[in-house]
Order: structure tokens, then sequence, then C-alpha cells
């Protein structure tokens, strides 16, 4: 046995993956489980802060194999969760015939200091994907976090709103003048936070819609 294969073999040994739908040791999400992921997708027309529509893979169900994947990339930190939720995205784009491409993908940035924290951040996972399905750029030096926010699930939409206001800012406005952009978030739900980066985006010339995993 070579070293590398030890190495995966002791941390299988240690640390062992289940399922996170059957329960079956072996992977985070079987390949079963993984295939009986239903991606509907769903379209929804905005029309705020310059934020024109979002497209979603489906609906989020957390008790569901879509739901629990997102908790595990978003909140538990798991690495191996990336892997299925590319796999997952590369699958919906093969469904989608009548697609107008962007000229760029952007994923919503994380402050410094949670990326610190986190070691990574969700939406630039989910926004790679996409713009290798859409055969597109991945930009994500041109949008940043002006400040540090509260995290959005623990507030209200009134909260939520009040948090999200100014926490972009364009650092490069030449790169999205004048260009379509596709914003990356994992969940959208009341829709601050996607509509925050719009309007700073939207300002500096930009066209922009937005695609997440789902839609809460």
């Amino acid at each position: 046995m070579q070293r590398g294969e030890l190495q995966t073999w002791l941390w299988d040994a240690l640390f062992p993956q289940f399922c996170l739908v059957c329960e079956q040791e072996g992977a985070l999400l079987c390949s079963a489980c993984e295939a009986g992921i239903e991606l509907s997708g769903l379209f929804l027309t905005v029309g705020v802060n310059g934020l024109q529509t979002v497209r979603s893979m489906g609906k989020y169900e957390p008790e569901k194999g879509l739901g629990k994947l997102i908790e595990q990339l978003k909140y538990q930190y798991a690495t191996a969760a990336v892997g299925a939720v590319q796999r997952l995205v590369y699958r919906w784009f093969k469904t989608q015939t009548a697609l107008t491409r962007p000229d760029m993908v952007i994923p919503i940035p994380l402050h410094r200091r949670r990326q610190a924290e986190r070691g990574f951040n969700q939406a630039t996972i989910i926004a790679f994907a996409v713009a290798a399905a859409l055969r597109v750029p991945m930009i994500d030096n041109a949008l940043a976090r002006s400040r540090a926010t509260k995290q959005q699930a623990k507030l209200n939409r009134t909260e939520r709103l009040k948090n999200m206001t100014d926490a972009f800012v364009v650092k490069k406005p030449t790169q999205v003048t004048g260009r379509q952009i596709w914003l990356i978030d994992d969940v959208y739900t009341t829709g601050s936070t996607m509509q925050a980066a719009a309007q700073a985006l939207c300002a500096a010339g930009a066209t922009v819609h937005g695609f997440t995993l789902v839609r809460g």
C-alpha cells in the first residue's frame, strides 16, 4: 500500500462517513441517494435593487438530500460535500437547454474575517461549478463585503434588510461595467443578501441575475 493510499485508509477508518439520507457507511451522500435527488428548477422575477431574476435548482427542504447537503457545506464546513454539490450543479445544467449565458459569474463574497474562520466560501464553490457548466469566467475579486454582517439565518426579514444595507462594494468597476452577470449563492430566502450585492453591481453598470442551489 502506497503512502497516499495508507493515509486515505487511516482517515476513513478513524472518521467514517455516513450517507446523509440513508445513513449507509461510505460517503457523505451515496451514489443511489445522490441520483435520487430531484432537481426541479425554479424561476423568480425579482426586479428589486437591480436584481432582475433568480434561478434555483429546487426548493429548500432541510429533511431531504439537497437540503442536508447544503447544511453540511454551510454550517458543518464539510469539504466532503463539495464534490456532490458540483456534480448536482453539472447535472442540473445539462437539463437547461434555453439558457442565455452571462459574461461571467460572481459568488456572493464573505467578509474576510468569516472566510478566515470557515476556510472557504460555499458560494465560490458553487460559482466554480456554474462557471464550468456554462463555460464562462468566474470572477471572485470584483465584489467584496464592505463590513462584517450578522448571520442572516438568525434574523427576521426586516432585520435582514437592515443588516445588508450598503454591505457590498465593487472593487473593480471596469470588470463589470456593461456586463451580464450571474450572482451565485447557496440559498435565496428573502433575497436581501443577493439584492444588496446586485445593487452595488448595478450601480457600477452591470446587468444582474441570480442563481442559487435552492430557494428558501
